[in-house]
């Protein structure tokens, strides 16, 4: 079978199109000291004043939840998002608390005692330059330590870093395989596991906080010299250039990995932001080239094309042509163009509908009028020398002939365009020798390589282009796993997943994957083992947020369980392929006693996480993701239909009596009609007959006749492997533009 892939136009509107102005990307600067600023405080902040007196009471779960609250009625409240941040580190969230901070800290860099916070969760984290970093800037905004944060922060950093790890990653994670294959407890699993994710955390990036150190350094750098227009431009351009959130999908087209935290709202907010620095630096020097190129750019981003040419030709008008006008002007031309030319097309459309007057239908036609073509004669016209325009622009990009990387990424975008794929590459390649850390031209390099089918090429570039100094994610590597998973393909698969493992030892996803290509190719014992490792890694990162999937302790989000319990639910099945039905009942015993941890309301709620690759699905679909109702109910059945073979009838009971009222309950708590649960296991007719000798042997007439029904009801042939969720394929799923694969 021959490896194939190929990204779709859609990709080029965000690297190559029209709003986009990859090649001008802001090197951020330094400031040569912390300027001085206010000392921030909570007193001073809009935050929720009934989250702010939860805070200082110490009641920190109740605060987290106040804030979160706060946070959910307005994304941009980033003094709001900081107390939720402060909230969730003194609850042991850190992970989540992490991200938090960063946020905030990406508006309000200026915030003192958020950076020893954030210094606390890099270290439980296992990232120590990070956390020492973090006081270090703590220290030059607040030398007095006003409030005490960076006393308290360091006596928690000095106990921590006493059990961080050195260790490299991919070996920690070839000893967690090799602990969990020879049959070791999980709390020696737990040790290697947590080992291993902080040995993996220590040199790992996160957008949020690169965003936010960027976004910190930019601040400084302005307030050395607010009088610089530059500095307003810089700031701004960066903002520009960051705007378009990069993001991959692996499990679902709906829950992407993300860069970095944005949404609509803030989206919005960073427009708003990045406009007021590029206007104030217009006011300083109203012929700044740069910043009247930025303003054109947002202006395309919002598609008010005619101001965006006003910026654009007051650029061009202060002297020597630069080649990001030219570019953005050729584009602009072309839209106009396109304008120009659907208006004679809707002037020169012929018209035709019915009208039904009695019993008759009456059928009208409308042709265009001689105005009418008069005037799309004069839309064709301008259309045409529009067009020329846009042509005579990118002419003008090719005649530069300037060994700058904006004019090589211009002529590699336009080669591109023209499938002229070669030159592309070398124009990209040229570009990022002139500009190394450009990584929006790095990520068109990777789409070049794609259309050239150049899988490896491809998943090396886009992978490098993410963490290097950015983000770390195996994300790349994970799709494409799973798509060869779907088409069966397990060498490259396989082959696919190591090299993520070796990427981002930390994602946990990578060796479920495995699980499952062992798995299908009948390797139970190595199936566990990669599962038990999986469920090991999950729990090392829940331990990071708080919680204990051992313990039941914590504070839950129902995604954030999503793989845990379906490592659990597959460790059961295979322990009851093998007859240890004590060991499975452990397992499921344990998804469904965590029901009561969280209410009714999260039943309905779709677990992402525990999205696994099904071979032999097409590699365009993606099965429907387990809600978190339907796996409670699933484990439930499973653990009822083994109580009865037990002949444990009071425990089968208990559990078959439960399958009938989840739908109900999801009602009462304000679940949709839409959001139905199609979990199969618990229709299955063995469970159902187990379900009414149960109650027949129980005299529980009410139950004995529901089943009864229900029993009549079901196949009298399941399917072979009834005990896992049969979930009806969604239409063929869309890659939005990113990565393909022909088979």
């Amino acid at each position: 079978m021959s490896r194939s892939i190929f990204l779709s136009g859609a990709l080029l509107v965000l690297l190559a199109g029209c709003g986009s102005s990859k090649s001008s990307q802001t090197k951020v600067p330094e400031a040569s000291k912390a300027p001085q600023y206010e000392v921030f405080r909570f007193e001073n902040s809009p935050a929720s004043s009934a989250a702010l007196t939860s805070y200082k009471a110490g009641e920190y779960y109740t605060a987290a939840n106040q804030a979160a609250q706060a946070v959910d009625a307005d994304h941009t409240d980033m003094i709001a998002r900081y107390l939720y941040g402060a909230s969730l580190v003194m609850i042991g969230d850190y992970e989540r608390a992490r991200k938090q901070l960063s946020l905030a800290l990406a508006w309000y860099p200026r915030i003192a005692d958020a950076y020893p916070r954030r210094a606390v969760c890099a270290a439980w984290m296992g990232d120590e330059a990070s956390a020492r970093r973090d006081m270090e800037i703590a220290r030059q905004l607040d030398s007095k330590d006003v409030d005490g944060v960076q006393k308290w922060a360091e006596e928690k950093i000095r106990e921590v870093l006493k059990h961080t790890s050195s260790a490299n990653p991919a070996a920690l994670s070839k000893d967690l395989f090799k602990a969990a294959d020879s049959g070791k407890p999980y709390a020696e699993l737990q040790e290697i596991a947590d080992e291993l994710l902080k040995a993996s955390n220590a040199n790992r990036f996160i957008g949020d906080e690169t965003y936010a150190e960027n976004c910190r350094k930019l601040d400084w750098y302005l307030a050395e010299n607010p009088e610089d227009p530059d500095r307003y431009f810089r700031f701004g351009r960066f903002l520009i250039d960051e705007m378009e959130v990069q993001e991959h999908y692996v499990q679902s087209n709906l829950s992407p990995d993300v860069f970095r935290m944005q949404g609509r709202f803030l989206r919005t907010a960073e427009i708003e932001r990045a406009k007021g620095l590029l206007q104030k630096a217009l006011q300083l020097d109203p012929n700044h080239v740069g910043a009247l190129i930025g303003m054109g750019n947002l202006e395309m981003k919002l598609t008010l094309w005619a101001n965006a040419e006003n910026y654009l030709r007051r650029a061009m008008a202060v002297g020597t042509p630069d080649p990001e006008v030219l570019y953005m002007m050729r584009n602009l031309m072309a839209i106009a163009s396109g304008q120009q030319m659907a208006r004679s097309m809707a002037l020169t459309q012929v018209r035709t509908w019915e009208e039904k007057i009695g019993n008759y239908v009456y059928k009208y036609t409308s042709y265009p009028t001689a105005e009418a073509y008069r005037q799309a004669g004069q839309h064709d016209q301008a259309a045409d020398r529009m067009m020329n325009s846009s042509v005579d622009f990118r002419n003008a990009i090719i005649a530069m002939n300037a060994d700058d990387a904006r004019v090589h990424d211009y002529i590699a975008v336009l080669a591109n365009q023209y499938q002229d794929y070669e030159s592309a590459e070398r124009g990209w390649k040229r570009a990022l020798e002139l500009d190394p850390g450009n990584h929006l031209i790095s990520y068109s390099l990777a789409d070049v390589y794609a259309r050239q089918n150049r899988v490896d090429d491809y998943l090396k570039q886009a992978t490098k282009t993410w963490c290097e100094g950015r983000h770390t994610s195996a994300a790349h590597y994970l799709r494409w796993a799973w798509n060869q998973i779907n088409l069966q393909n397990w060498n490259e698969a396989e082959k696919a997943l190591k090299t993520a493992i070796e990427v981002d030892a930390g994602d946990s996803r990578a060796f479920a994957y495995l699980g499952v290509v062992a798995e299908s190719k009948g390797d139970t014992k190595t199936a566990k083992s990669y599962y038990k490792a999986t469920f090991a890694l999950e729990q090392a990162h829940a331990r990071l947020s708080g919680a204990s999937f051992l313990e039941g302790s914590g504070r839950w989000y129902p995604n954030d369980l999503g793989l845990a319990l379906e490592m659990r639910m597959r460790l059961g099945l295979l322990s009851e392929d093998e007859g240890k039905i004590e060991d499975a009942l452990s397992q499921y015993r344990a998804i469904y006693n965590l029901e009561t941890k969280i209410g009714d309301g999260a039943l309905v709620a779709e677990l992402y996480n525990a999205m696994l690759p099904v071979p032999g699905n097409d590699y365009k679909t993606r099965p429907h993701p387990p809600r978190w109702g339907e796996m409670m109910r699933t484990s439930r059945a499973l653990a009822g239909y083994l109580f009865y073979n037990q002949g444990n009838l009071k425990e089968a009971a208990e559990q078959f009596g439960m399958l009938r009222n989840f739908d109900n309950r999801k009602s009462a708590a304000g679940g949709k009609g839409y959001q139905y649960l199609q979990d199969t296991v618990w229709k299955a007719k063995p469970v159902a007959e187990a379900a009414y000798e149960v109650f027949k042997r129980l005299n529980d007439q009410s139950q004995v006749h529901w089943w009864e029904r229900e029993a009549r009801r079901f196949d009298s042939n399941p399917p072979k492997d009834w005990r896992r969720n049969q979930y009806a394929q969604p239409p063929e799923w869309s890659s939005n533009g990113k990565l393909k694969i022909k088979g």
